[in-house]
């Protein structure tokens, strides 16, 4: 994932980020492991209901 922030005006670049990493954190805000063992994306998450809406 990628993002770039820039001036709505001179077009600039003010912001960039080439690589974000999600880290699961516990209560006292070390990182803890969390169970994920492969890649999944948000469409596997959404079950079909079979309605036609």
């Amino acid at each position: 994932m990628r993002c770039e922030v820039r001036n709505k005006i001179s077009k600039k670049t003010i912001l960039s980020i080439d690589k974000l990493v999600f880290v699961n954190l516990d209560e006292d805000g070390n990182p803890t492991p969390h169970g994920k063992d492969s890649i999944t994306y948000a469409y596997m998450g959404i079950e079909k209901t079979g309605r036609d809406d």
